[in-house]
């Protein structure tokens, strides 16, 4: 028996003759062009079929219907995420965008620049030849350097100096550990001052490391304070030479 196929763009009585299926590969192999084209899918008609049927109605929708249907890609948006090297200064973590990192090397003499009794100005430390400035996070914030974090660690972490660059200069941050890189999702904006600094507050930073803060995310059900580029770099360039 034969089958037919409906044509959507031929009036409702003409049908398609689907004879691939009868004289043709998926058949009796008995029609006269496939001499020529060897398999049906090489063939005109089977084009126009096949066309035919992926260009027809979707069934028991009306057109209004299909036209304002979703596609499966059209869904909510991917969220925003910023990706920052995260650290440790004590028992808080902090995170800084990666574009301000250089590298991240051992740690390395520092020496005391005399009559500056800035203690933030941790001294002078020698990267690669090259003589440049080394910042105390654990000053700057007031963390107690010797502080811990609570939970037990069952690896050995290492103290570290992250070079950076800002606006073309170099500061030296010597951290009790580096934790790597990672991807943060991004919250949305609060609508005042007083929103933006509530979480973070709530989240154990104090009011001195507070401004200097973008956000706060979670490691690990850890908060971590994600610096500020501008604002810390523009706040130490600005306290050094005060």
């Amino acid at each position: 028996m034969s089958r037919f196929i409906s044509n959507p763009e031929l009036p409702e009585t003409t049908v398609v003759d689907d004879c691939w299926s009868r004289i043709g590969s998926s058949g009796d192999s008995s029609c006269p062009l496939l001499a020529e084209v060897i398999h049906c899918r090489n063939c005109a008609v089977f084009a126009r079929a096949a066309r035919a049927f992926f260009e027809r109605p979707l069934a028991d929708q009306p057109p209004q219907q299909r036209a304002e249907a979703p596609s499966p890609l059209e869904t909510a948006p991917a969220p925003e995420t910023e990706s920052g090297v995260v650290f440790r200064v004590g028992n808080a973590l902090f995170a800084m965008e990666t574009s301000a990192l250089l590298e991240v090397t051992r740690p390395a003499s520092i020496r005391r620049i005399p009559r500056r009794p800035d203690s933030a100005l941790k001294g002078l430390v020698n990267i690669h030849g090259q003589i440049e400035v080394a910042i105390s996070l654990a000053d700057l914030f007031q963390i107690d350097p010797t502080a811990t974090t609570p939970e037990p660690r069952r690896r050995k972490v290492y103290p570290r100096l992250m070079v950076t660059r800002w606006q073309g200069r170099k500061w030296v941050f010597p951290v009790d550990e580096v934790l790597g890189i990672q991807a943060f999702e991004k919250t949305a904006p609060e609508t005042t001052d007083a929103a933006r600094t509530r979480p973070r507050v709530e989240s154990g930073f104090s009011e001195i490391v507070t401004p200097y803060l973008s956000d706060v995310y979670e490691l690990d059900a850890s908060p971590v304070g994600f610096l500020n580029a501008p604002t810390l770099f523009d706040g130490i360039e600005k306290r050094l030479l005060s």
